[in-house]
């Protein structure tokens, strides 16, 4: 099982973007696991991924700004994939077909 951790603070703009995006990842759904660390955003960003919780997206909020390394330690601890894959909330997959 493979647990995505997405990296955000105050990410509204792309976070929507990003999550469909990861939904969408040709590998089987039941051995994906994707987690959003808010490093204490204050925008929408919590509340749009929220919307995805019904998909499996676990929202990690994290109160207190400490930095992008706290925020994914916290999503880390939250975790039940055997490998751990990280991204940036703003790094969506190229939309171009492969040959």
């Amino acid at each position: 099982t493979v647990s995505l951790i997405v990296a955000a603070h105050n990410e509204e703009v792309c976070i929507r973007e990003k999550l469909e995006n990861s939904l969408a990842l040709a590998y089987p759904r039941e051995k994906l696991e994707i987690l959003v660390a808010s490093d204490a955003s204050t925008d929408r960003t919590n509340e749009i991924a929220a919307e995805f919780a019904a998909q499996g997206v676990k929202l990690i909020p994290v109160a207190e700004h400490l930095g992008k390394s706290h925020a994914q330690n916290q999503a880390v601890a939250a975790s039940t994939g055997d490998v751990l894959a990280f991204s940036d909330a703003n790094l969506v997959a190229a939309r171009v077909p492969f040959s």
